[in-house]
């Protein structure tokens, strides 16, 4: 799935962001912040045009990563979008394979890869360096997992505990 990577680094040099708000913006893709109950977010064509639906019922920073999913689905799968709305009331599913490219989009967007290499080498752990990024540990070793496959050598990272802030 390099070409997702390809994408994202193409996404962030011609904007200069990894904002997905600000992409959206830019992109023409409208989003809203909604009451969808046990639904995360959402994206469809509404008369054509590209909307992202996002729970009001998250916080900031999950709000974020659906933004930046959902982004995801709207520049990789918008021939899906025109068929049906696809929903997501499980963000890190990876055993689909249209979720698991948006998944890869949004880590990709949303974590600097030398960012999180560098404190990783330092000695912090997943759980510190997806505080600092403001990301999910999920999301962050989906990154991680995908910077393993372009090199990085994790080798001599500290991975922590089962659990956070032991």
């Amino acid at each position: 799935m390099n070409y997702i990577y390809d994408m994202v680094q193409e996404l962030i040099e011609k904007y200069s962001t990894r904002d997905p708000y600000e992409l959206c913006d830019t992109l023409g893709i409208m989003y809203r912040i909604a009451d969808l109950g046990s639904l995360k977010g959402f994206f469809t064509l509404v008369a054509g045009e590209p909307v992202i639906i996002i729970s009001k019922d998250i916080d900031e920073h999950q709000q974020r990563e659906v933004c930046a999913h959902e982004l995801g689905h709207a520049l990789l799968h918008m021939d899906i979008a025109k068929e049906e709305c696809l929903h997501e009331f499980e963000v890190f599913n990876m055993r689909d394979k249209t979720e698991a490219a948006a998944n890869l989009f949004a880590a990709h967007l949303l974590i600097d890869e030398e960012q999180a290499d560098s404190m990783l080498q330092d000695g912090y752990d997943v759980f510190h360096v997806a505080a600092v990024l403001e990301v999910s540990v999920p999301l962050l070793n989906i990154k991680l997992l995908e910077m393993s496959t372009m090199g990085y050598d994790f080798s001599n990272a500290y991975w922590g505990s089962t659990r956070p802030f032991d």
